[in-house]
């Protein structure tokens, strides 16, 4: 029995559009692409289609020049959330030791710090 993708010549609409992409995140999501198993999801994207292309038909094609492959602008932006997660993290250490200083000023100007007992794994030693 023949496969149905052979039947829609999927695979070949597929990498004849593939042959107008730019970038690889383009190619990647055409790759990706399989019929649609539910018809009323179809007739929804066909609704989409059909008024994006009214839009193109009354003010013509849309304005989109050709542009680099953008993976690595989301390579940079993934690196920035990553790196903003990680000052995050460390502006809330921060505030705790700094909650914890402020713990410690108090208690040195009402005269209840108490020093931590020396032990000898506290102890410093100095040698000359």
């Amino acid at each position: 029995m023949k496969n149905i993708y052979d039947t829609l010549e999927f695979n070949q609409i597929k990498n004849k559009v593939i042959s107008f992409c730019v970038g690889n995140l383009a190619k990647d999501k055409i790759t990706k692409l399989q019929p649609f198993d539910d018809l009323d999801d179809l007739k929804l994207n066909q609704k989409y289609l059909d008024q994006a292309m009214q839009l193109i038909y009354k003010y013509g094609r849309l304005p989109i020049g050709y542009y680099n492959d953008i993976e690595t602008l989301t390579g940079d932006i993934e690196q920035n959330q990553q790196n903003i997660r990680s000052a995050k993290q460390r502006i809330r250490t921060l505030a705790a030791e700094q909650a914890l200083l402020k713990k410690k000023q108090a208690a040195i100007r009402n005269g209840t710090f108490k020093l931590a007992k020396v032990t000898k794994s506290t102890q410093i030693t100095h040698k000359n």
